[in-house]
């Protein structure tokens, strides 16, 4: 650690056991890491919030018509899985097209403020705000590409996210086919525990999502089936478990999706001989959403579509992507055809 204490590569080698040039071709997007390798000091480069600062100033022109900037606070990069995936997936292809890569996980104002000052050649940011449009719209005018993976209404550039209406009317529709007439749904609706009405719950996104489960399933009681992770104290959902007579639920994301199976566990509630569950996830099993669990998953559209923008010779002041999941099926849906 340097005398400022702040975090060096040096640190970040020697946490992770590697050399210094390992970090620095990872944590710049370069090849010759092992894909392994590569997520252990992304991983590690997420949790510490470190930044490569001391790049900026060594970029000349040249190598900032070729940089692409990823501007994330930390919590979106964990939060959701699907997100993760796709920050490694654009790592990589940026990689493979000769793109030079810096990672600023900081204040949303400040970082895009600095993207101002060292004008790379494309901004991608993980989540966005309203309230940031005016700093969007500044990077366009000065040549910068602006790429969001996030969704809002009032936003500059380019937005890229699910269609989260066609995942929760799909979810719905598959647990209804698989003979279920009773659904829960758990996401993060922070200390709302229960809601009565679309327009309590705290994001566009949820409100697409809740909307395409009230879609295909009218029946669907919003006061009684639609618990919040409640910042991931397991007492309401475990609560509902216990008592609603819900034989499947739908898990909107990565923390919500963990705590269900805790409850469950500790409910003694086997998937899926008790209870069916479908998740947004990535098509592949992980620890966290193994093999047998359902998921709807984009299967790496958006980071296709984004590094298309990247290439394409003209560039929207504004424009909107929406990608639609596909379902991955598993064990966890009882009796699906």
């Amino acid at each position: 650690m340097s005398k400022n204490g702040n975090i060096t590569i040096k640190d970040i080698a020697a946490q992770c056991g590697v050399g210094l040039g390992t970090v620095s071709r990872a944590i710049n997007g370069k090849p010759g890491v092992k894909d392994e390798v590569r997520r252990k000091i992304l991983n590690f480069v997420n949790e510490i919030g470190w930044r490569n600062s001391s790049l900026l100033g060594d970029l000349n022109r040249e190598e900032k018509s070729k940089l692409i900037v990823f501007v994330s606070s930390l919590h979106p990069l964990f939060d959701r899985l699907t997100v993760n995936d796709i920050f490694a997936n654009l790592l990589e292809r940026c990689a493979a097209e000769g793109y030079e890569t810096l990672i600023m996980l900081e204040g949303r104002k400040d970082a895009l403020k600095r993207c101002l000052q060292i004008k790379p050649y494309a901004v991608i940011q993980f989540g966005s705000y309203e309230n940031f449009c005016e700093d969007e719209k500044v990077l366009l005018k000065a040549g910068i590409r602006v790429i969001s993976i996030a969704e809002c209404l009032n936003y500059a550039g380019v937005i890229l996210h699910p269609d989260h209406y066609h995942a929760g009317r799909k979810m719905a529709k598959t647990l209804l086919k698989a003979g279920h007439s009773k659904i829960g749904v758990v996401c993060g609706m922070g200390e709302n525990k229960h809601l009565s009405s679309l327009e309590q719950l705290p994001s566009l996104r949820l409100k697409r999502f809740i909307g395409g489960v009230l879609d295909a399933h009218p029946a669907f009681n919003l006061s009684e089936e639609l618990v919040s992770d409640n910042f991931g104290n397991p007492d309401e959902l475990t609560a509902v478990m216990k008592s609603s007579g819900i034989t499947a639920w739908i898990c909107d994301e990565i923390r919500s999706c963990a705590l269900f199976f805790s409850c469950a566990y500790k409910l003694g509630l086997r998937v899926p001989e008790a209870l069916s569950v479908i998740s947004l996830a990535p098509a592949d099993g992980n620890i966290i959403f193994p093999v047998d669990v359902a998921r709807l998953s984009e299967d790496g559209q958006r980071a296709e579509k984004v590094m298309e923008l990247l290439k394409s010779e003209e560039f929207p002041e504004r424009g909107e992507f929406v990608f639609k999941g596909i379902l991955c099926k598993g064990e966890s849906i009882a009796n699906i055809k």
